[in-house]
């Protein structure tokens, strides 16, 4: 397994990941985007272990204070620190919402599956949100840093035609402007 210094700073599924009450997924990471476009990439890895659609992840732009505590972004560190992270802290959510959701359908979690934010009971075709099932509050569990991650085999969103980086076209003409492009009063 990768480095594991993100999520012993930051090991509750809370510090990554919440769910808003409209289901979009809200993702922290300690990585700022500066014109790699790692903010997509990490998206992609939060919407393939939640099943959500990629639409609806909403990165959470790195504030001092509230974001997990990385370090800082280079070298290539984004992904083996924040994406590891998340992937680890994606697949806890989802085995939590699973057993929530068992819980409040009666049902075994073996026959649940996810997708497109909900979860559902193959035999009665039963289903409930991400957002029903934590109705508002957090998680509130560790990280577990043993579990199993989805299979590339089975990825829908990671490596698959049809993610463009966000921003892509304001890069592509020039208009993104970057920290670099800032002009302040009196700067010379």
């Amino acid at each position: 397994m990768a480095d594991n210094g993100s999520l012993a700073k930051s090991p509750r599924v809370d510090d990554w990941i919440g769910v808003a009450a409209d289901g979009r997924v809200r993702v922290h990471s300690g990585k700022v985007d500066i014109g790699q476009k790692v903010t997509t990439a990490l998206a992609l890895i939060a919407a393939e272990e939640l099943d959500v659609p990629l639409e609806r992840i909403e990165m959470v732009r790195a504030e001092t204070g509230l974001a997990p505590d990385e370090g800082i972004t280079s070298g290539s560190y984004s992904m083996d620190q924040s994406g590891n992270a998340i992937r680890l802290a994606g697949a806890t959510a989802r085995r939590h919402l699973l057993r929530l959701a068992a819980e409040k359908l009666g049902v075994d979690a073996a026959s649940l599956e996810t997708g497109d934010g909900l979860v559902r009971a193959r035999a009665t075709n039963q289903t409930m949100s991400y957002a029903e099932l934590l109705d508002g509050a957090p998680f509130g569990i560790a990280v577990d840093l043993e579990i199993e991650s989805k299979k590339p085999a089975d990825y829908r969103y990671v490596g698959k035609p049809g993610a463009t980086a966000r921003d892509m076209a304001a890069i592509a003409t020039g208009s993104h402007r970057y920290v670099h492009d800032m002009q302040m009063p009196g700067m010379k």
